[in-house]
């Protein structure tokens, strides 16, 4: 929402409670009138809204990107696993030689040294 907007729409309801009537607060998030991305959450507020990334990305809310755990070692794959970024997240494969889920990698690496 354009700031402007946000102080129109406050001063709005300011005026409207000033001169004894009650002010109506719209919900922005859940008529779909908000324009947070769409890897970002929006919560209704008193006479606007924010929008905040969900987990694995990074941004105001209105412009969210992926967060790449892989690139900038935020991940918790075992030191025998390779890092894979997904949208949001990111995936651990447990690498040749080793068996486990990727957080935890068991087994000796049959390749010789």
């Amino acid at each position: 929402m354009d700031p402007r907007l946000s102080v129109f729409v406050g001063l709005l309801v300011l005026l409207a409670l000033a001169s004894g009537g009650t002010a109506q607060d719209v919900d922005e998030c859940s008529d779909g009138t908000d324009n947070c991305d769409a890897d970002a959450t929006c919560y209704n507020t008193p006479g606007s809204f924010s929008c905040i990334c969900n987990d694995g990305f990074g941004g105001d809310g209105l412009t969210c990107n992926d967060v790449d755990e892989c690139s900038n070692n935020e991940h918790d794959c075992d030191d025998d696993a390779t890092c894979y970024n997904t949208p949001g997240s990111f995936d651990c494969s447990c690498n040749h030689g080793y068996d486990g889920d990727g957080l935890t990698c068991d087994g000796k690496n049959n390749e010789s040294d």
